[in-house]
């Protein structure tokens, strides 16, 4: 999907550095859902400009109306669930995420993210405070 949309928008296929950021750009859209009001600025600005003919590229419209319509009350809630995944994998050593043999163990890891955040929630309670809010949920 990035180099497809990398594509469209520069017209060349993208290394893997330009592939990247739009990769992430694109998770952050899909991790919103298709009514957020991210994703209706996306829409809105696309729909706004006019005919949808093949000379026309709407990728870049649609970016930017997304772009225009995120933040933490509408949309960071992607921002934060993308945050979120980059630091429970950061230093696990994955190379590449589609490999079925990537050898980390995801179950243990999501068991002792579940059993820290249950101390951390015991612990907020406790003190009177909040506990940080898990993206997604």
């Amino acid at each position: 999907m990035a180099d497809i949309c990398c594509l469209a928008m520069t017209g060349k296929k993208p290394d893997p550095t330009e592939a990247l950021y739009v990769q992430i750009l694109i998770g952050l859209l899909i991790s919103n859902g298709p009514g957020s009001i991210t994703a209706q600025g996306a829409k809105g600005a696309v729909s706004a400009d006019g005919p949808q003919t093949p000379d026309r590229v709407q990728i870049n419209k649609a970016m930017v109306g997304f772009l225009t319509h995120s933040g933490y009350s509408h949309g960071g809630n992607g921002f934060e669930g993308m945050a979120f995944l980059l630091d429970q994998f950061r230093d696990k050593g994955l190379k590449d995420p589609t490999d079925p043999n990537h050898g980390l163990d995801l179950t243990a890891m999501a068991r002792d993210f579940a059993l820290a955040y249950k101390r951390d929630k015991a612990t907020a309670k406790e003190l009177g405070t909040e506990v940080r809010a898990l993206p997604g949920v």
